[in-house]
C-alpha cells in the first residue's frame, strides 16, 4: 500500500524532473543556430600562387591604455601591441598634452554630458596622467629590440588646442622618438558631449580641422590625416558638412560595434545571427560613411564583435574572426584596425578581479577575443598572402550572404600558413587547392573550437589555445564553431 508519504516523495521527484527537463530545454533553446544549414558542408579555397599581396600588420592593432605603473607597463610588455592609438578614445578630446592630463579648461557651455567628470574618473583610478612617459620608455625598449618603434596613431585634440600647440606637440613627441605620421583630429565629434564651444557646430569643428590639416601638412608634408565620420544616419547633415572639402583629410576614422544580447528572452536567434554575420553590418557601414568622401581609405580605430555587453562568447570570437578577414581581404579600403580594447571594460582582451577600476588578473587570463587574436597574429603578422576563391555553403540573410566557411593563406619565413574561420554549427570538409590542383603534401591542422555560441574560454595566458585535429595528408575536417591554422613547412605539392 503506498502511503503518502511515498506519494509526495513521487510528486517530488516528478517535479525534479519536469523542471530538469525544462532547464535542458531552456540551455538548448539558448544553443539554438540561427541558420539553417545544408546537412553536409563541404568548404574549397583555391590560391593563386602568382598573386599576392603584402599584409598591412596595422590591421591588426588594438586600444591599450594605462602606460603610468611598473605593472601597467608589464602588462603591455606582455600583449606586446603592433600598433598603439594614443590617447584612446574620449579621452583625447580633454587632454593637455603638455600636463599629460585630462580636464575641462573651464568651459562648461559643452562637454557637460557623460564625459563632464572624465578627469575626476581618472583621480579616483589613482592617477591623472595618460602616461607619455611610459609609453615613451615602452616605445625606446621597442626600438632596442626590434631596431623600430610602434607603429602610432595620434588622437588629436581640436576641442582646445591651437595649431601652434599642436605642432609643438609634434615636435615634442618626435624628440621623444615617435613617428607622427598618423593623426586623427579628434574623436567623434558628431556627439554634442564630445565637444566643447570653440567646436560646438559642425561647421565651426570644419574650420578648425581645416585650419590644423594645412598647419600639419606645411610643416609635415608626409603625414596623413583622418576625419571621424559617423555611420549613424542621424549624423548624416553632420558627415556631409565636415566632409564636404575632401581636400583637407587622407582618410576616414570609423568607429563599429557590432552585437546583440542573445541572453534576452527569445532574442538568441536574431542577436547569434547578426553577431555570425558581423562583416555585412561593418561593410554596410564602411559604404556609408565613404559615401560622403568616395575613395577615402578607412581607418577602423575603434570596433568590436560582442554579445551581452561586450563579453567574449564564442559567437562573437567567431564574428570577429571572420571580421578580420574581411578587412585583409579589402586592403585597398582599411589601413588601420584598433580593437577596442585589450584592458578595458568593452570587448577585453583579459578577466579582471576589479572590473570597476579596470584592475586585470595577474596571472594575466585570456578571454576568447584574446586566443582568436593569438591565432590570427601568428598566422598574419609580417605575411605575404596570396588572393584566392572560396567556394561553400552560404549564410543566408537580409543584409546579404556569408559564407559558412572563410579563409586565406599566407606564405612567412619559408612556410605557409591556411587561416580558416568555421561558422557552421558543424564538422566541415575542407580541401585546399593550388592554381586550381589539390594539394597533396603533409600538414599540421590545430583548432580552436567552441562548445556552443554561448562558450567562454579563459585560459591561462601562456597557455595556447590550438590543440592538435591531425597532422598528416589528404582531407582535413574542420571543427564546428572553430578557427583553424593548417601549417605546411614548405610551398604546398599539388597532386
Amino acid at each position: 500500500m503506498m502511503t503518502m508519504k511515498n506519494i509526495s516523495f513521487k510528486i517530488l521527484l516528478s517535479l525534479l524532473c519536469l523542471l530538469s527537463t525544462s532547464l535542458m530545454a531552456q540551455e538548448t533553446d539558448k544553443e539554438n543556430y540561427p541558420f539553417d544549414l545544408p546537412e553536409v558542408i563541404t568548404a574549397s579555397y583555391n590560391f593563386i600562387s602568382q598573386q599576392t599581396e603584402v599584409f598591412n600588420n596595422n590591421l591588426i592593432g588594438y586600444n591599450i591604455m594605462h602606460f603610468n605603473t611598473d605593472k601597467e607597463l608589464d602588462f603591455i610588455r606582455k600583449f606586446d601591441p603592433i600598433s598603439i592609438r594614443f590617447p584612446d578614445g574620449a579621452w583625447s578630446n580633454f587632454y593637455n598634452w603638455e600636463t599629460d592630463e585630462l580636464t575641462r579648461y573651464n568651459d562648461t557651455t559643452f562637454n557637460n554630458g557623460q564625459f563632464s567628470k572624465i578627469d575626476n574618473g581618472l583621480e579616483e583610478k589613482g592617477s591623472k596622467k595618460i602616461g607619455i612617459k611610459g609609453l615613451t620608455k615602452l616605445n625606446n625598449e621597442k626600438k632596442t629590440q626590434t631596431g623600430k618603434g610602434f607603429d602610432l596613431m595620434w588622437t588629436f585634440n581640436t576641442n582646445y588646442d591651437s595649431n601652434e600647440k599642436s605642432m609643438r606637440r609634434v615636435l615634442d613627441y618626435e624628440a621623444r622618438g615617435f613617428d607622427m605620421s598618423y593623426i586623427e583630429l579628434g574623436n567623434e565629434h558628431f556627439w554634442e558631449s564630445q565637444r566643447n564651444t570653440r567646436v560646438s557646430s559642425a561647421e565651426k569643428y570644419l574650420a578648425i580641422a581645416k585650419s590644423l590639416s594645412d598647419t600639419l601638412r606645411k610643416e609635415r608634408p608626409n603625414v596623413r590625416i583622418s576625419l571621424p565620420l559617423s555611420w549613424r544616419e542621424a549624423h548624416k547633415d553632420y558627415n556631409v558638412t565636415v566632409a564636404d572639402d575632401a581636400s583637407y583629410f587622407d582618410a576616414i576614422t570609423l568607429h563599429k560595434y557590432i552585437g546583440s544580447d542573445p541572453d534576452r528572452a527569445k532574442e538568441s536567434n536574431t542577436a547569434y545571427a547578426n553577431i555570425l554575420t558581423a562583416r555585412l553590418t561593418l561593410k554596410e557601414s564602411e559604404m556609408y560613411v565613404r559615401s560622403f568622401a568616395p575613395g577615402k581609405k578607412i581607418w577602423l580605430t575603434e570596433w568590436g564583435v560582442s554579445a551581452e555587453r561586450g563579453t567574449s562568447k564564442g559567437g562573437a570570437a567567431l564574428g570577429m574572426a571572420d571580421v578580420y578577414l574581411y578587412m585583409f581581404e579589402n586592403q585597398n579600403i582599411y589601413e588601420w584596425s584598433n580593437w577596442f580594447i585589450v584592458n578595458g571594460v568593452l570587448n577585453s582582451f583579459v578577466t579582471f578581479r576589479d572590473k570597476a577600476i579596470r584592475a586585470p588578473n595577474w596571472p594575466i587570463e585570456k578571454t576568447a577575443y584574446a586566443s582568436v587574436y593569438e591565432i590570427i597574429r601568428s598566422v598574419f603578422e609580417n605575411s605575404t598572402m596570396y588572393n584566392g576563391s572560396m567556394a561553400t555553403s552560404e549564410i543566408k540573410t537580409r543584409k546579404g550572404n556569408v559564407n559558412a566557411v572563410n579563409a586565406r593563406v599566407v606564405t612567412k619565413e619559408g612556410k605557409t600558413y591556411v587561416f580558416v574561420v568555421n561558422l557552421a554549427n558543424k564538422p566541415v570538409e575542407f580541401n585546399l587547392t593550388k592554381d586550381n590542383e589539390y594539394v597533396s603534401s603533409s600538414y599540421t591542422h590545430e583548432a580552436f573550437a567552441f562548445d556552443g555560441l554561448h562558450a567562454q574560454p579563459i585560459l591561462p595566458m601562456e597557455q595556447s589555445p590550438l590543440k592538435l585535429v591531425k597532422n598528416g595528408d589528404g582531407t582535413t575536417i574542420l571543427p564546428p564553431l572553430s578557427v583553424s591554422k593548417i601549417s605546411f613547412d614548405e610551398t604546398p605539392m599539388t597532386r
